[in-house]
């Protein structure tokens, strides 16, 4: 049986119990308050409720503890096992980076022993010496109720800097705990652990934010960029097309040909895009006005790719009102040369001769069914939507001709999902340009090119991943020369805890209940067997927590000839600035 009905809009408050509230707005618009424990989610329930002593075990793990509050958080007879492996294998080291995992895993199967609240922080704090700034944090994912108690799953993570590196700790925690209103922690038994430090090279870290220092100077950024769409969207009409979730994508190219790369900014409806110049000092200046670029539409994505082998690049930009292709004069000075109006909302561009004709197309991810913000889809059923908007492929025949050649190609074909993004790659090594899409709420395509015309073999050659896609990006991780797949989803702590419990959608059979588990599951990872199929090995490569994700992308970070995971991640900012 496959649940279609439509999710109700929600909003969690916290109860003067301490237990959260749900506030739903259902579809016959009314508000209705629950909570977790009134509606029969005794686990949501006490996850709120150890939530609550994890946050203060971390606080004391941070400060050194409060000792007097141990009775507070543990049980008398609280016992632990090896949290802090002695035996240590190195996996990784370079002169930035040290990664170290147990060297024999069954270090944490030891016996339990009973331990004070001084001797478990001192046990974590074994590593941190002399370090500053400790954060601690859990994410607890997995809520299990025994006869005897209720165990827990958390991630565990334990971060310190001093002088000349940074110590990172993360470990997955299984935790027993008296089962009452106010839990204690009887038991706590390591089930995985890694350690990575990251050392500084000449005083500077590996990484550094250099926004501030690149773009600060520019007016454009001090006026548009350092506010969040909430303060514009008190200030511009709705009739711009004010997008309220900021998704507006950005592209990297050298448009004046001086060999540094510059960069395009999509905007909001009703704030004009930018075009920062890179000065030779490394600095930007947004130049989009003298450009001719400065758009007032809503632009959600954009390409610098050379339309017409040229040699300079020219520039594609998806708008509420269209797709636009201009020319570039090779001196940053863009000419509209052709637009297409029907095609228009795209989330996402991507660029590949698909054709082999000697000039480059655009396929274009619509994520929406409509234009409209106030007739937006609901997707139906939640996990494998089909009431998306429709993706286009846009063929470039040369002098500035296009067309839209989507069903032509058979790229019609399952052409209903939302779609967020997609990437080009030949993973097949037959010397054309393959094409992997992305979806939220459901499975996501690998349309194989055959001579310039597609068919959808994800199903078949093992691509079988159906989640909140948002990216994706190819890159060969093992270097068997054919390339593998990492594909942006969302980790959800939440969804791992409710969906695994007996009480989620009872009417459901077991394979779609595991639909929506795979949902909450996080990142996924298909390795490139080179005969023509794919295997999952996201959970044995360790790959699968990126938070909520968004972008991707493999890169060599510290040029040693192996592809490295960059992963984008985060959402609505809060008051809470440190969850993970």
């Amino acid at each position: 049986m496959v649940d279609d009905t439509p999710l109700p809009s929600s909003s969690v408050v916290e109860s003067p119990t301490g237990i959260r509230e749900t506030v739903v707005v259902a579809r016959d618009g009314q508000v209705h308050k629950t909570s977790a424990m009134e509606d029969g989610w005794q686990t949501e329930a006490f996850s709120e409720s150890a939530n609550r002593q994890l946050h203060d075990l971390g606080d004391l793990i941070c400060s050194g503890g409060d000792h007097a509050t141990a009775s507070q958080i543990l049980a008398a007879d609280f016992r632990m096992g090896v949290l802090l492996p002695q035996g240590r294998r190195q996996l990784f080291s370079d002169r930035h980076l040290e990664v170290s995992e147990p060297a024999d895993a069954n270090e944490f199967q030891a016996a339990l022993t009973e331990h004070s609240l001084a001797s478990l922080l001192r046990h974590l704090r074994t590593d941190f010496d002399g370090m500053q700034e400790l954060h601690a944090k859990f994410k607890l994912f997995r809520v299990e109720p025994q006869k005897d108690g209720v165990e827990t799953l958390q991630y565990f993570q334990l971060v310190g800097h001093n002088a000349t590196r940074q110590r990172e700790q993360n470990a997955t925690w299984r935790i027993r705990w008296t089962n009452e209103a106010k839990p204690k922690i009887l038991e706590i038994r390591a089930e995985a652990w890694q350690d990575v430090v990251t050392s500084e090279l000449a005083g500077k870290p590996l990484f550094s934010d250099q926004t501030q220092s690149l773009l600060g100077g520019d007016a454009a950024y001090q006026i548009a960029l350092t506010r969040g769409i909430e303060y514009w969207r008190q200030r511009i009409s709705n009739t711009c097309s004010v997008y309220n979730f900021g998704y507006h994508g950005i592209a990297v190219g050298d448009v004046n040909g001086d060999g540094r790369e510059d960069l395009y900014v999509g905007e909001t409806g009703g704030l004009p895009n930018h075009l920062f110049i890179q000065q030779p000092d490394g600095r930007l200046r947004d130049m989009a006005a003298q450009a001719g670029v400065a758009f007032l539409d809503n632009c959600r994505s954009a390409l610098l790719i050379d339309l017409d082998n040229d040699g300079d690049q020219d520039l594609v930009c998806s708008l509420n009102t269209g797709i636009l292709f201009l020319e570039n004069d090779g001196a940053a000075k863009f000419q509209l040369r052709a637009r297409i109006a029907s095609i228009d909302q795209g989330f996402s561009l991507a660029a590949a001769d698909f054709d082999q004709n000697g000039f480059l197309d655009v396929y274009l991810c619509n994520y929406y069914g409509a234009s409209d913000a106030s007739k937006l889809p609901a997707p139906v059923p939640y996990f494998d939507a089909t009431n998306g908007g429709r993706n286009h492929l846009v063929r470039n025949w040369g002098n500035w001709q296009f067309d839209d050649a989507t069903a032509e190609v058979g790229l019609d074909d399952d052409n209903n999902r939302f779609s967020f993004a997609c990437a080009w790659d030949d993973f097949d090594l037959d010397g054309d340009q393959d094409l992997f899409v992305v979806n939220d709420y459901g499975p996501n395509q690998l349309y194989r090119n055959d001579q310039g015309h597609f068919a959808n073999v994800a199903n078949d050659i093992g691509l079988t991943d159906g989640a909140f896609g948002m990216s994706a990006t190819f890159g060969d991780f093992d270097r068997n020369g054919y390339s593998d797949i990492y594909v942006s989803n969302m980790f959800s702590a939440a969804g791992n805890r409710i969906t695994f419990q007996p009480q989620f959608k009872p009417q459901l059979s077991e394979n779609d209940k595991g639909r929506f588990q795979y949902l909450a599951k996080g990142n996924s990872l298909f390795q490139n067997t080179g005969t023509g199929r794919f295997q999952d090995v996201s959970l044995a490569s360790g790959v699968t927590m990126g938070r909520w994700s968004w972008a991707s992308l493999f890169v060599d970070v510290n040029l040693d000839g192996w592809e490295d995971l960059c992963v984008a991640n985060g959402f609505v900012t809060g008051a809470d600035t440190d969850d993970l």
